[in-house]
């Protein structure tokens, strides 16, 4: 005796949704662009990383941690990203308007020291990634970013402008003081 239609296709659609349900992980919607994955900076610069964050979940979505590596000897912090989603109570979320905000994420610092990159490339890699989910404590993966920083060269020391200012001011005054000198003999 066969079993009737209408209990086959529940039993397979209860088959799929249990398969579903159990395979796929569950992830929130996030699109997480870097605004500039590729910059160039001198040695002692500071780069302060700025993304494009935009929730399409549909409902308030947390980041509760982050991972960042990049290639020696370059140093990254994400201070940033630990002030905006993390240090604060409580613990904020992505908003599920649907539209997009610029967070600043993490620095990458470049040491002075021209020693440290003595046989490196002159192009540095590493990569951003954010965790969380629909609750505070969820850790799925929401996205990941690559990023480049080409060491430029160093700048010029110049001094600054009223040190400029302070060394014009002696020229001139020490010039004029050689005229009046020259004019009395």
């Amino acid at each position: 005796m066969r079993p009737p239609i209408r209990a086959t296709r529940l039993y397979v659609l209860a088959v799929v949704g249990l398969y579903a349900a159990t395979s796929l992980p569950a992830q929130a919607q996030l699109l997480f662009t870097l605004l500039t994955p590729a910059v160039t900076a001198s040695r002692g610069d500071t780069v302060t990383f700025q993304a494009l964050l935009t929730n399409t979940a549909g409902a308030p979505l947390y980041l509760n941690s982050d991972f960042g590596l990049v290639d020696s000897p370059l140093l990254l912090d994400d201070l940033p990203f630990q002030t905006e989603f993390l240090l604060s109570t409580p613990q904020p979320t992505l908003s599920a308007d649907g539209l997009p905000h610029i967070y600043a994420l993490f620095t990458v610092s470049l040491p002075a020291d021209p020693a440290l990159y003595a046989g490196l490339p002159t192009t540095f890699g590493g990569s951003f990634t954010l965790y969380g989910g629909r609750m505070d404590t969820d850790q799925d993966t929401l996205g990941a970013q690559d990023f480049t920083i080409a060491l430029g060269p160093a700048a010029p020391s110049v001094p600054e402008p009223g040190t400029l200012a302070l060394l014009t001011g002696l020229v001139l005054s020490g010039t004029g003081c050689a005229r009046r000198r020259a004019q009395r003999e």
